[in-house]
């Protein structure tokens, strides 16, 4: 587990009390400065497009996605540390299977004894890229249509 009293400033990347208007890795901080603004719109992991994502070898069930990133679900007693690489992550999009790098950048109670676990990319291909801004394209097209 991360040590909870580290977790405000890894978790914003910045010492927000030094600095309440600097930009954090997942993007400008909100007009009040307090809350940082995502850069990608995620949408809801659909389990028939987004079939897994492995981590170290281990598989888990994706919660949602991003352009920027991905958030899966995993036990509290195997949670990442906040700033932590880990490893790389395998990720199968729509039938396409993508090796992809991150950075733990944050970690959230979800239910029972799980937490949503969110990844930043920060090694994505063209071609991975694409693969993964046409799901979302098509995910929010359909939450949004008329």
């Amino acid at each position: 587990m991360h040590d909870e009293s580290k977790r405000d400033d890894l978790d914003a990347g910045v010492d927000l009390e030094k600095d309440k208007k600097q930009a954090t890795p997942r993007g400008p901080l909100d007009k009040g400065g307090e809350h940082p603004v995502r850069r990608h719109f995620r949408v809801p992991a659909d389990p028939d497009e987004v079939s897994r994502i492995v981590v170290n070898g281990v598989e888990f069930p994706v919660f949602d996605v991003s352009e920027g990133g991905i958030c899966h679900l995993i036990a509290k007693d195997k949670a990442f540390d906040l700033g932590q690489d880990p490893g790389p992550i395998e990720v199968v999009i729509q039938g396409k299977t993508m090796t992809l790098e991150g950075m733990v950048v944050h970690m959230t109670p979800h239910k029972e004894d799980k937490v949503r676990c969110g990844i930043m990319f920060t090694a994505v291909g063209p071609e991975q890229l694409e693969i993964i801004k046409q799901y979302v394209e098509e995910i929010r097209s359909i939450m949004f249509e008329d």
